[in-house]
């Protein structure tokens, strides 16, 4: 319960406030020399494939990529998940994603009662979400003692203990050169524990592994079956590229046809199928019969929304150019939500695309 995702009412805003500060566009660019360090890697193994002329698992290896930003940007922590998949970084975080299936059926099917009979107190494995929070504990107190300039997420935790957290909300698409104009913000005296830093780290890790590589996976699937799409993506970083052969944080949100293609890879694979909220009053939704009731579920099915054709015309073809600027506006707004809508969107969404991004430019470069 000490995690955004978890947490309620005064609590949930307090660390909604601080996460949504934590993944603001500022402070992802004092990450974003670290992101580099995890992409150079990922670049340098499918070099090494293509020397060779070998197939590849790109799931596998985008997975790989995922779990070295994780490592790097909320653990502090160097690995190399190509080469090293024995790592008790690696191992512990594959418990965590593979969760048992018994605790599973049980947490849906059993009382409270029953489960603190059987000692069920999560569907994780309780060996490997110590292993993190030691991980987590230990950083953190090394770094009150030892006060160094690190410029991870888990140093941006910390340092929100002493400085007021601004909320950032922003526009909910993958369109990151407009965001920053979109955005409201708001202080608000907040402080993290060193639980919730701690959980706050774990939720990164839970969070951020599956949906970022899957999206990732799906995003270079699309543009290898799009040769036309991908020499045009080229053509663009061609065009946006440094003298030095780089491309800073600031460049790469701001060209249209990369963002057109990971916002439409987003459409048609969107990293949660669904989502759900719960009711706080009741309410009538406008011109029909349908009555909610506080308390009540509502299921949003984002993959059926994605793929209707009444909202994207020949919804299951890859058609980046819907996404283009002259052409997003046609999109009727709240049908494009790959990372869900409102107050409790994901959180490090931002993060999310910039890994895309990045990942993708790189590699077709």
């Amino acid at each position: 319960d000490h995690n955004v995702l978890y947490a309620r009412d005064d609590d949930w805003k307090r660390l909604r406030s601080i996460s949504s500060s934590v993944f603001s566009n500022v402070k992802l660019k004092k990450v974003y020399p670290l992101l580099m360090e995890c992409i150079d890697d990922f670049v340098d193994v499918l070099r090494d494939f293509a020397k060779n002329g070998e197939d590849i698992d790109l799931k596998e290896l985008s997975g790989n990529l995922s779990m070295d930003v994780i490592a790097k940007c909320a653990f502090a922590t160097r690995i190399n998940a190509y080469t090293d998949a024995n790592n008790p970084f690696i191992t512990n975080a594959k418990n965590i994603f593979h969760p048992n299936i018994f605790k599973i059926g049980a947490g849906l099917m059993m009382p409270e009662r029953w489960l603190q009979f059987l000692n069920i107190t999560s569907i994780f494995d309780e060996t490997s979400n110590e292993f993190f929070f030691s991980i987590s504990r230990e950083l953190v107190k090394n770094r009150r003692i030892h006060k160094k300039a690190y410029k991870d997420f888990l140093q941006l935790l910390i340092d929100s203990e002493n400085t007021d957290a601004k909320h950032e909300d922003g526009a909910q698409n993958a369109n990151l050169a407009k965001e920053a104009p979109n955005q409201t913000e708001s202080k608000t005296k907040a402080r993290l524990t060193e639980n919730e830093i701690i959980s706050q780290s774990w939720l990164f890790l839970l969070a951020g592994y599956e949906t970022a590589s899957t999206a990732i996976a799906f995003c270079f699937y699309e543009l290898a079956l799009n040769p036309d799409t991908q020499e045009r993506v080229y053509d663009e970083i061609q065009e946006a590229m440094g003298p030095d052969g780089q491309f800073d944080y600031d460049t790469l949100c701001a060209l249209p046809y990369l963002d057109a293609v990971i916002s439409e890879s987003l459409r048609l694979y969107p990293p949660f199928t669904r989502v759900e909220r719960e009711v706080k009053c009741d309410y009538q939704l406008a011109d029909t019969n349908i009555k909610l009731k506080a308390g009540d579920l509502v299921h949003i099915s984002i993959y059926a929304v994605h793929h209707n054709e009444e909202y994207f015309p020949n919804a299951n073809q890859f058609i980046p150019e819907r996404f283009l600027p002259e052409n997003r506006h046609q999109i009727t707004p709240y049908t494009y939500i790959p990372f869900a809508v409102g107050p409790r969107n994901c959180v490090g969404l931002r993060l999310a695309l910039m890994e895309m991004k990045v990942s993708v430019a790189n590699v077709i470069n």
